[in-house]
């Protein structure tokens, strides 16, 4: 599921049970069980920040907001079904809803991450507080700033685009994708690319992805 349709199936939904099937993919940054610390809560904004699906959850009796941050990695996914529907044996976390259906995490190479923090502070989950560009949005991802960051560094081109404080957010293989059909081999020094050769880039980022 895309971060849009989780917004949509999910605001307003309160979470009713927890289940963690692969425990390995879990960190708690509060205290207490997942289901302590869950249940009940209400499902808030869905948003997505770099490689992170960010949900946040609000109050519960005294308890403060919350967030639970999903960095899904390599083969980490969303899935809504009706609770009683048979879980898969790649499910790593369900949250059952007061609707009858469950949010299922589903992670079969368990590479991926869930974390339990408190509201907004996103230093605690590593790779989130320092977010750059979003790659994703013209208004922001302007070829200018894109010649501003690429003429700052010294690094590699390919360690400049997985740089999620510099632009958000590429992983190994779209960084790739974008470098062959910018026609930009990998390892040149980006600072030395012409002004062609990073509009060529610019252009492929946002298409690639």
């Amino acid at each position: 599921y895309a971060v849009p349709i989780l917004q949509r199936e999910l605001a307003g939904r309160h979470i009713i049970s927890v289940r963690v099937k692969k425990p390995v993919v879990l960190r708690l940054a509060l205290p207490g069980t997942p289901a302590e610390l869950l249940v009940g809560r209400p499902f808030g904004r869905v948003s997505r920040r770099a490689h992170f699906a960010l949900f946040e959850l609000g109050e519960r009796g005294g308890d403060a907001p919350a967030d639970l941050v999903v960095a899904p990695m390599l083969a980490g996914r969303f899935a809504l079904h009706p609770a009683e529907q048979r879980a898969p044996g790649d499910l790593a976390v369900g949250f059952g809803l007061d609707d009858g259906k469950e949010l299922r995490y589903r992670d079969d190479v368990q590479m991926g991450k869930v974390y339990v923090i408190p509201h907004g502070q996103h230093g605690l989950v590593p790779g989130l507080e320092q977010i750059g560009v979003d790659v994703l949005d013209p208004a922001a991802f302007t070829l200018a700033r894109f010649r501003a960051l690429a003429r700052a560094r010294r690094d590699q081109a390919k360690v400049f685009l997985m740089d999620k404080s510099a632009l958000d957010a590429l992983g190994n293989a779209y960084a790739d994708e974008a470098l062959f059909a910018a026609g930009v081999h990998p390892k040149t020094w980006i600072k030395s690319l012409g002004d062609e050769e990073l509009a060529r880039l610019h252009r492929a980022i946002p298409d690639v992805l």
